[in-house]
């Protein structure tokens, strides 16, 4: 190995992160990634808005089926694709309409499933004895949204 040297020091021509001109250099660095080291440990991104009382979306409470009402409802018709992902809330909404203990709080109820082939979005619309409608997309919410939304808006019509 005639003629390479190995050496241990830096050459005058040496212009790494620790050369002086460099130093402003290593300042803007260290800066830029601050923020990504404080901001490293949180979530990507965020969802859809959950409801502060959903606490676990795959089971519904007694108390909230207790406070269905569709006395003051005419009609619900649900829209959607059962191929799509986002169904599931909707279909099992529509299980809960199809129960014998629904149908007979209400026997002027009419009940209208649509099973739709395009790419829309899942929705239930909702029309009171008083002609006002709720449209709800269910699309990103859970069974148990979906619930606290019906009866919420049910109560208000009811109390007025």
């Amino acid at each position: 190995m005639a003629g390479i040297t190995i050496s241990t020091q830096p050459s005058d021509d040496y212009t790494g992160p620790e050369h002086p001109e460099h130093k402003d250099d290593l300042e803007v660095i260290q800066k830029l990634a601050m923020p990504y080291m404080r901001a490293c440990h949180l979530p990507r991104s965020v969802k859809y808005f959950r409801s502060p009382l959903a606490v676990d979306d795959s089971r519904v409470s007694k108390q909230i089926i207790k406070q269905l009402d569709f006395k003051s409802i005419k009609r619900i018709a649900l829209r959607f694709n059962p191929l799509l992902e986002k169904t599931e809330s909707i279909r099992r909404f529509c299980i809960i309409l199809s129960e014998p203990k629904w149908r007979t709080s209400n026997s002027n109820l009419l009940v209208k499933t649509s099973v739709l082939s395009e790419n829309n979005p899942p929705e239930v619309e909702i029309t009171y004895d008083n002609g006002q409608v709720l449209l709800v997309k269910t699309e990103n919410l859970s069974l148990r949204d979906v619930m606290e939304v019906i009866i919420l808006h049910t109560n208000l019509i009811t109390t007025q």
